[in-house]
């Protein structure tokens, strides 16, 4: 809630540890069949792994210490513990994490090769040009992940500072139609569409996304409806 009463805004991590850490929850937060990665890992954890839970989480799904280990989180470095992972036949849910995050890994070594810094001059030459290009930029890069979008690197983004990033999700579906109406119902126009709107509304992506998350909150109701 402190997004709402202050504006605050998640800062830019400037470790690509961090970055990784992040990206990664980010890609784990889908919660589609057929696995619900985000409901099972939840129930492995105990919480919904966040980017500073994200490592434990992984070690007990895999029951690997290594994902605890700081240095482990570097791109190429992830990629060699999870090549490592000895997976039992049969065992899709572990398989696919596996596979995607392996794709994360091999698209940010190339990424970060020139530091974080390169990468986030990237971002912002998306942003400057428009929401058409930061949605072209989001396909592009993460075409090579199997089973990333835009919609989880959207996600990524908001939550490393860039506020111009909303993730057009299930409850963004459900809950955006309901103050605007004959919204486009493509992710792609969607996403166009509540950017556009929020720059009328003087307003970033990232807090009309907040607000909408607080709004179809079923705990928060539970408090506003007294």
């Amino acid at each position: 809630l402190a997004y709402l009463e202050r504006k605050e805004l998640p800062g830019k991590p400037t470790r690509e540890t961090r970055l990784m850490k992040e990206f990664v929850s980010s890609v784990l937060s889908i919660n589609q069949a057929p696995h619900r990665i985000r409901n099972r890992m939840q129930r492995i954890l105990g919480d919904i792994p966040l980017a500073d839970t994200i490592p434990l989480c992984l070690s007990r799904v895999y029951e690997c210490p290594a994902f605890l280990e700081e240095a482990n989180w570097t791109p190429a470095a992830l990629a060699t513990v999870l090549q490592s992972l000895r997976i039992a036949p049969g065992d899709a849910f572990r398989s696919d994490i596996r596979r995607t995050l392996l794709g994360l890994a091999t698209v940010m070594t190339s990424e970060l090769q020139d530091g974080t810094d390169a990468f986030y001059q990237r971002v912002d030459r998306a942003v400057a040009e428009g929401p058409e290009a930061c949605w072209r930029f989001m396909e592009q890069f993460t075409a090579p992940i199997p089973g990333v979008g835009p919609g989880l690197m959207s996600d990524f983004l908001k939550n490393i500072g860039y506020p111009e990033f909303v993730k057009i999700d299930q409850r963004l579906n459900k809950e955006f139609p309901q103050l605007v109406g004959g919204l486009p119902s493509a992710p792609k126009s969607m996403f166009v569409h509540a950017v556009n709107l929020c720059r009328q509304l003087g307003m970033t992506p990232f807090l009309f996304d907040q607000i909408l998350y607080q709004w179809g909150n079923v705990k928060l109701k539970g408090y506003v409806n007294p």
